[in-house]
């Protein structure tokens, strides 16, 4: 369990340093990210899978 942690904390470190290298790229994805957060599940299953599914 500890090792999976430590694992993690390492991955979260490099994700969180990635901005301060190309912060326009960044503030693409961050934003890219809030606009798929966003939407509800019925939009995304439009999205993601057409009208006609389910």
């Amino acid at each position: 369990m500890t090792s999976r942690i430590g694992q993690r904390a390492i991955v979260d470190a490099l994700i969180a340093g990635l901005p301060l290298t190309d912060n326009e790229s960044a503030m693409d994805t961050i934003a890219k990210t809030f606009e798929v957060l966003s939407i509800s599940a019925s939009e995304f299953s439009a999205v993601a899978f057409g009208p006609d599914f389910g």
